[in-house]
């Protein structure tokens, strides 16, 4: 019961600290001022958030002070953006917003309770029987922790579906299976707070979203995601990342995955340190062969950022590709391979499948991996604002899956769509275009 409590701690900080508290609020002016921390005021600028705050100083005041915010947002809802636009973490759980303003057993917030709950397991099985309902979300319903078998599955083509951690039920696994899928790609989120990444393999319930995955025939892959991804100094960033691939490598070891992406978008990562990818990528390489025996891939997403990085050594690239909103998908649809790949708004899909195709070739690298794809329904958007996509309507992301595989499907070794239902802005899940992906799953690759 101890150890059983103590998970459920450890889960419940890591939703606090990466995805619930993100109170984000934007400057009314236009100009953009970047504040010093020695200014008192600035000039031109409303504050417009709790205690003077603006932009990311709102942040950090709200994860410290969660109930002056939330008090602050229902008197000023004109000025709290979406309500409270967060990550979606959590959002469907009973009762998650009055946990994490109210804070967990004994007053505690973010990761202050797995010391509480470890010195206190008394305290926090009161306060768990006090919150049954929360209690019985958090631990993840039939998900076990025990460690099972894989399939025997080779995987040629990958067929997956993308998960969103803390919000996946048994039964999208099950109907990710029946779409056609031979494979699941868990996001663990890794705070990354100066410098220092964070990656919490046990929280989330990833090692019972894996077993129930291997329990159903399907394989499993996971792919890493800075909550707040901006590289400041490059070697602390580096040292922390090396130790933190490390963990990373030995729990898929462990728990059987048969492919890891410790960097999903590095380039993404390394938005202000485009000329340090090549040396950062084969420096954490070897340190992930030491623990893990499995496929290591590693994601791009910008070609405009490319400074002639190489990826050596590892076994396939997986790449990000959006429609962004001021292209339109039709223009990103329509093939033009001679695009100028340094300007964002002449982007396309094809453009964009040779140049990670280039990047594999320079690298000795023969597998490519689409690891995320999608446009964003109309009639759910997204709430953290992170997706700068193009909006559709539901008949229209038919189409738009319909001529994605037509154009590429015989250029990649693999595809990813978004699948959950609690995260619905970009997935196919329930609507029509989850029947052209059923469709295309079912005629591609092997299983």
């Amino acid at each position: 019961m101890k150890k059983r409590l103590l998970f459920l701690f450890l889960l419940f900080s890591f939703i606090l600290v990466s995805g619930c508290s993100l109170i984000i609020f934007e400057e009314e002016a236009p100009k953009v001022i970047e504040e010093s921390p020695e200014e008192e005021e600035l000039p031109g600028i409303e504050r417009v958030g709790p205690e003077g705050c603006i932009g990311e100083e709102c942040t950090v005041y709200c994860r410290e002070n969660p109930e002056e915010c939330d008090k602050w947002c229902k008197e000023n809802p004109d000025k709290c953006p979406q309500e409270h636009t967060r990550i979606p973490f959590g959002d469907n759980i009973p009762g998650f917003m009055e946990m994490f303003i109210k804070g967990g057993p004994g007053g505690c917030r973010g990761p202050e309770c797995e010391e509480v709950c470890s010195k206190n397991p008394e305290l926090c099985a009161k306060w768990c029987q006090e919150n049954p309902e929360i209690c019985a979300v958090m631990m993840g319903g039939g998900f076990t922790q025990e460690i099972i078998e894989p399939p025997n599955t080779v995987i040629t083509f990958a067929k997956t579906v993308n998960l969103n951690v803390g919000q996946t039920a048994e039964e999208e696994i099950l109907r990710a299976k029946a779409m056609g899928a031979n494979m699941v790609t868990l996001w663990p989120a890794r705070p990354t707070k100066e410098d220092d990444l964070s990656f919490l393999p046990s929280l989330g319930n990833i090692p019972g979203m894996i077993n129930f995955a291997h329990k159903n025939g399907l394989q499993v892959e996971l792919r890493g995601t800075d909550v707040f991804p901006r590289v400041n100094s490059y070697e602390k960033y580096k040292a922390s990342a090396i130790l933190h691939v490390a963990e990373w490598a030995k729990f898929a070891e462990k728990y059987n995955v048969y492919r890891m992406v410790p960097f999903g978008e590095v380039d993404n990562d390394f938005v202000n340190h485009p000329d340090k990818i090549t040396e950062f990528a084969q420096e954490m390489l070897p340190e992930m062969r030491k623990y893990y025996s499995g496929q290591i891939g590693i994601g791009v997403i910008a070609p405009w950022r490319d400074s002639g990085f190489t990826f050596e050594g590892y076994d396939y690239l997986t790449f990000s590709a959006y429609p962004q909103t001021q292209i339109g998908m039709d223009k990103w649809l329509t093939p033009n391979p001679d695009a100028n790949r340094q300007n964002v708004d002449e982007n396309n899909l094809v453009a964009l499948t040779n140049w990670v195709r280039e990047v594999a070739d320079r690298s000795g690298v023969s597998t490519i991996h689409i690891g995320e794809i999608g446009v964003q329904n109309i009639e759910q958007k997204d709430p953290t604002g992170v997706f700068q996509t193009v909006e559709v309507s539901k008949e229209k992301e038919s189409e738009f899956y319909e001529k994605m595989f037509s154009q590429i499907s015989d250029k990649v070794n693999g595809v990813s769509v978004f699948y959950n239902s609690k995260v619905a802005f970009m997935s196919v899940y329930g609507d029509p275009a989850e029947e052209v992906v059923k469709e295309w799953y079912n005629k591609l690759g092997n299983s």
